[in-house]
């Protein structure tokens, strides 16, 4: 069984890198701090 809770938010507007980790449909970040979390797919948009 696989369990998840919310460990934090980030803002609108910040930067996120993918590290190339994919699981489930989530991929994982890390910002600027080089704080680490998995974000849904569909929430991802490129950078332009």
């Amino acid at each position: 069984m696989r369990v998840s809770r919310t460990a934090g938010t980030t803002d609108a507007v910040a930067i996120l890198y993918p590290t190339g980790n994919k699981q489930d449909g989530f991929w994982e970040v890390e910002d600027e701090l080089g704080t680490k979390g998995w974000v849904p797919e569909a929430a991802i948009a490129v950078a332009r």
